[in-house]
């Protein structure tokens, strides 16, 4: 695009098929202020299946021939790691004998007592209602129990809820193995404050 004005025919790079059909395309987007400017991979087929969508291949022998298949994302937009198929919107599926991991992790360099580690939070941004609605109504985290040290990784599972407020801890299970219910310090096995 060399024209500099007219900014809604940004340039792109079209792949056709036998016929002229043009199912994918890279290209620069002009839009809304969300996306202006934006890199853009698309593709799109007038029919589903695990033989389209977008495929990405690494290897480690020379060759682009060699690169075998690391994650898909399907025409329904589902994104498979280890998998050409995934069954939900992320399927992260390692090879047999071996469990699918997904690690959330901080780059703190000196991790002290009560840093979160790792946080899965629940919520529904686009409710119309807004206001509490809107705000993180469940969470899962992991929090250190005491600065980490070369001898030393002491660790809390917090999960917590939320009914008119942002999600607060309910429950603990300490780095020993005691659980939690409404104290953060369970003394013994199962410790239940409240009704």
């Amino acid at each position: 695009d060399t024209d500099n004005n007219a900014e809604a025919d940004q340039p792109f790079i079209v792949f056709e098929q036998d016929g002229g059909t043009q199912h994918s395309a890279i290209g620069s987007h002009s839009g809304s202020s969300t996306d202006n400017n934006a890199l853009i991979f698309s593709n799109s087929v007038g029919s589903s299946g695990i033989e389209a969508g977008m495929i990405f291949k690494t290897g480690t022998t020379s060759g682009y021939a060699n690169a075998v298949e690391r994650m898909r994302i399907t025409p329904a937009g589902n994104v498979g790691i280890g998998t050409s198929s995934p069954q939900s919107l992320l399927e992260v599926r390692a090879a047999a004998g071996s469990p699918g991991t997904l690690t959330l992790s901080t780059s703190e360099p000196t991790v002290v007592d009560g840093d979160k580690i790792g946080r899965i939070d629940f919520n529904a941004p686009s409710e119309a209602d807004g206001t509490d609605a809107i705000l993180v109504g469940a969470s899962i985290w992991a929090e250190a129990d005491a600065t980490y040290a070369a001898d030393n990784n002491r660790t809390e599972l917090v999960f917590a809820t939320g009914a008119s407020e942002a999600a607060a801890e309910r429950m603990r299970v300490t780095f020993d193995g005691k659980l939690g219910i409404g104290t953060t310090t369970p003394s013994r096995a199962l410790d239940v404050n409240g009704d």
